[in-house]
């Protein structure tokens, strides 16, 4: 999936069920310093969301903000990006102990 990383910056970011994340704040690169060529693609690392995501972006928050892995990216429309909900998890596994 190819797209130009200014035009995804003004995107909302939903969840496949509906829900609103909110807008795309971040997008972390993995690259070295320098002037990249325009034939050279950059592999992103993370999408950073939400409100929370502004305040670690400006460097008011250490951590913040939903980041989500570029996989979990369903589609990029016009005006919005669909993103997977997340699984459900699972209960912890109750360990079977033998009575004394």
């Amino acid at each position: 999936m190819n797209h130009r990383l200014c035009k995804l910056g003004t995107l909302r970011m939903l969840r496949d069920d509906g829900k609103d994340l909110g807008r795309l704040i971040d997008i972390r690169v993995r690259t070295k310093l320098g002037r990249i060529a325009r034939s050279e693609s950059v592999p992103v690392d993370a999408l950073l969301v939400g409100g929370a995501g502004w305040l670690a972006r400006m460097g008011l928050r250490r951590e913040g903000g939903l980041e989500l892995p570029p996989n979990a990216i369903v589609a990029v429309e016009s005006d919005r990006i669909v993103v997977r909900s997340p699984k459900p998890a699972r209960p912890a596994a109750r360990s079977k102990r033998k009575p004394r």
